[in-house]
């Protein structure tokens, strides 16, 4: 069949609908996993601010108590207490997947994807490494009324580490975003340039097949025309042109057949 003119167009339209349908199925693969990138994205950037305002809660804390400024004190507790709680569900929610609390008040909640990649998870069980202590501490800050001054000095001088740990799982869940991106932009710009080169191919293949045959059976005939019916017409070309260069070849010996016979009859 790809030896027929008919057959090299199904191909051809084959082709570009593999083509289309590679790109299509690989967009849509792609796009199904950025529908969380910018929750996952959102909720690591609440993650890196709540390490800052746990470490300023907890100072603000131990100063009222130093101070003996009582009013207050209980709240804010229970404020660096909830703060503590959102950030630990959402560092495991990022990392090994679940409902991450996306404000303050733990009321709303988005359900996340475990790490997508091993670096990102590997960067997350770095946060974990670093959280356990300065929760430790946290609450060593909180049982002690913010008497235990290097429990206190703990939590400061580790909010720097613990910050940057975050800052970093925020920038590679961003540069995976923009990875799957770049991907689908890659994919789109293969297939312009496998399209060219297909469309080149095709344009090749119809001189080759088509053009260049019917071009010498056009000369064959004008040539049949004019009374030279000793050249043999070229039979190459797809099946269609093959068939009607033989047509035009048996029709050429019989007409030479024909000729001979009425010039052996009138000699």
């Amino acid at each position: 069949m790809f030896n027929t003119i008919l057959g090299r167009i199904v191909a051809g339209f084959a082709l570009f609908i593999v083509l289309l349908a590679a790109v299509l199925a690989t967009t849509i693969v792609v796009t199904r996993t950025q529908r969380d990138d910018g929750l996952l994205v959102n909720v690591s950037g609440i993650q890196r601010m709540l390490t800052q305002k746990l470490s300023k809660d907890v100072l603000i804390f131990a100063n009222m108590t130093e101070r003996g400024r009582n009013q207050g004190l209980e709240k804010l507790r229970e404020e660096i207490l909830t703060t503590m709680r959102v950030f630990e569900t959402g560092l495991f929610a990022l990392k090994d997947g679940g409902p991450a609390p996306i404000n303050l008040e733990m009321t709303r909640f988005r359900q996340t994807p475990p790490a997508g990649t091993d670096v990102i998870r590997a960067q997350l069980e770095r946060v974990v490494e670093l959280w356990r202590p300065f929760k430790e501490h946290t609450r060593k800050v909180l049982d002690s009324d913010g008497k235990d001054r290097y429990a206190v000095d703990f939590v400061i001088a580790k909010n720097v580490p613990l910050m940057n740990a975050m800052d970093r799982a925020v920038f590679l869940f961003q540069a995976e975003a923009e990875r799957k991106i770049g991907l689908i932009l890659k994919v789109q710009i293969l297939a312009v340039v496998l399209g060219v080169l297909m469309t080149v191919a095709g344009i090749f293949i119809i001189r080759m097949g088509v053009t260049r045959p019917v071009r010498d059976l056009i000369d064959a005939a004008e040539s049949m025309s004019t009374g030279n019916l000793k050249k043999e017409i070229s039979t190459s070309g797809l099946l269609e042109i093959r068939e009607l260069s033989a047509s035009l070849n048996r029709m050429r010996i019989s007409l030479v057949k024909m000729l001979d016979r009425l010039v052996k009859q009138s000699a």
